[in-house]
């Protein structure tokens, strides 16, 4: 740009400000060296959120427990760093000692509108690991606020520790605590981690809720530290929107209508189910770990309630293990059904009745996750139309098809080469092969005739990879079951031509399934869904010298070669 003729667009902070928001933190740290009005301008970007487990700052923070010259010098730059820059954080995430203490002291942290605390049990493991000797903290400057002082215990819970780590943990639960206190008018999210109730004693929880109750600005609670009162909390904090963590038995019928997001984090019995459905009428997303009777029987949970004629609005359901559902009919703005994913978890999905319900009663699902679900064919047959028009996402095993036996494949192979497969001359095991043939192919393009009616979807896995039972050898990190025998060939003969119904499907998933596809089949998914961006069956799942896994490799190349643009996911 000629001399005179104006700023350039680099020298607009404004314009800065807008490009800093898409770059990524080492980015941003780099262009914030290139001069002082850049440096002026994305200084804020780069420290509005400080997470101590990101980057080089897990290392840093570990070299400050040493006392050490270099140690000594690495805490004088921490320190300079918040008392420079402390002021621009406004999410804090901390699983680090150092950090709470530095952020409580530097003066600067007090506009926070999140403050996550998580597993400080982590940092415990690496400092007796690389350090051995426990790190004592130096007194503080900062006077404590009564409230903080007297909610918080004066002695570690962890009577095995040394007197420095015990100090340590006590000092690191009231700065916490304080910062908590100091930010009250601003936090809009806190998250207490439940290893911060084993820092030190507790004398009492209500002075916890005390503290709480000061934060009226808060939309987003998340408490796994201490059983919580539902009712108290939220009548002390109206603002909330978002609790998650372990309740207390709720019995009172008052109704709380701002909340949206409800994650109780534990099991759940139908008359509790019920019951926070009718307390938070408005609730948009709920998660728990599974919906259960009391004496653990697979008996369905009716989700109705004779009293109360209000439709329930919500839209989603996150669960880790198995849960049913009897009656989906107050459940009519149901979006998502959603399996978290859990490495704990196997083979305890949810049961046919759960998918098949929904996918009967949910008019406006668009999401049906259910990755250890076995959805059996005769059921899926049996059960009324599909009403979810709008489905987008299927992930489930279809199990229970019938497939023929080694010895029927052999007979119509024969049959076949010989060309005798009309011959009146057929034995009885002949006929019985072919009676099976028409019956099997029968039973699959009827199934996939259903799917095909789900002309919305974009993701489709109809199996999915599940971990073996490592308990009996935990050093084995990828074990996984090649294949179930029962469920869908895939092949054209079988019906599969009749998914080109599903022009918008981007994800096709089959790891898992004792599947027939071949080059033909790999020739029509090409042609028939332009949109596909990814596969998950055809990478390596077990040992490369099954004849399973050789012709997968085999149809990957082949995939390679003809669409190299769609990834394929899955396996190893």
């Amino acid at each position: 740009m000629p001399k005179g003729s104006g700023p350039s667009l680099a020298s607009v902070p404004e314009l800065l400000e807008l490009i800093g928001r898409h770059l990524n933190l080492p980015d941003l740290a780099r262009c914030s060296l290139t001069c002082r009005l850049w440096h002026h301008t994305l200084s804020p970007l780069l420290w509005e959120t400080f997470d101590d487990s990101l980057y080089n700052w897990p290392r840093i923070m570990l070299a400050l427990y040493s006392e050490t010259d270099t140690g000594r010098r690495q805490k004088a730059w921490v320190d300079a760093l918040f008392s420079k820059y402390g002021h621009h954080i406004r999410t804090l995430r901390v699983r680090r000692y150092y950090t709470v203490l530095v952020a409580s002291e530097c003066g600067g942290c007090t506009r926070l509108v999140s403050l996550q605390s998580f597993d400080f049990a982590e940092e415990l493991r690496a400092v007796a690991k690389e350090s051995g000797s426990g790190w004592c903290l130096e007194s503080t400057k900062t006077v404590i606020p009564t409230i903080v002082e007297n909610a918080i215990g004066v002695q570690s819970s962890r009577g095995w520790r040394s007197e420095a780590a015990k100090d340590r943990d006590v000092t690191t639960a009231r700065r916490f605590w304080m910062l908590l206190y100091l930010n009250s008018s601003t936090l809009r999210s806190v998250r207490l981690d439940k290893s911060l109730s084993t820092l030190c004693t507790l004398p009492s929880l209500d002075l916890l809720d005390k503290i709480l109750s000061g934060l009226q600005n808060l939309e987003k609670l998340s408490n796994t530290m201490y059983p919580m009162d539902a009712d108290v909390v939220l009548q002390q904090i109206p603002s909330l929107r978002s609790i998650t963590g372990c309740p207390k038995r709720d019995t009172s019928s008052v109704v709380f209508n701002n909340v949206r997001f409800f994650d109780v984090s534990t099991r759940m019995d139908p008359l509790t189910f019920r019951h926070y459905l009718t307390k938070f009428p408005n609730l948009n997303c709920l998660c728990l770990e599974r919906l259960v009777t009391h004496h653990q029987q697979q008996q369905p949970i009716a989700v109705q309630d004779n009293n109360n004629n209000v439709s329930f609005q919500l839209s989603e359901i996150r669960f880790t293990l198995d849960s049913w559902i009897d009656n989906p009919t107050r459940l009519v703005e149901l979006e998502t059904f959603r399996q978290l994913e859990n490495e704990d978890v196997f083979l305890a999905g949810p049961t046919t009745d759960t998918a098949l319900i929904l996918l009967q009663g949910c008019p406006k699902l668009k999401v049906l996750d259910v990755y250890q679900s076995q959805l059996r064919a005769e059921s899926l047959l049996a059960s009324p139309p599909w009403v979810c028009e709008k489905l987008e996402a299927l992930r489930c095993m279809i199990t229970g098809v019938s497939r023929l036996s080694t010895q029927d494949m052999k007979i119509l192979n024969d049959l076949s080469v010989s060309g005798s497969s009309r011959n009146v001359f057929l034995t009885e095991q002949d006929r019985n092969a072919l009676k099976t043939d028409r019956e099997t192919m029968g039973q699959q393009q009827r199934i996939l005739a259903r799917l095909a009616n789900l002309t919305h979807l974009k993701v489709l896995e109809l199996a999915s990879k599940r971990p073996k039972d490592n308990r009996q050898r935990p050093d084995e990190d990828h074990l996984y079951v090649d294949h179930f025998s029962d469920t869908l060939e895939l092949t054209l003969a079988s019906g599969l031509g009749q998914l080109a119904a599903l022009k918008d499907l981007e994800m096709f998933g089959f790891e898992g399934c004792n599947h027939e596809i071949d080059k033909p089949e790999l020739d029509w998914i090409v042609k028939s869904w332009p949109r596909l961006r990814a596969m998950r069956g055809l990478r390596q799942t077990s040992v490369l010298t099954s004849r399973f896994e050789t012709r997968k490799t085999e149809l990957r190349a082949y995939m390679q070669q003809i669409r190299p643009d769609i990834q394929q996911q899955g396996g190893k």
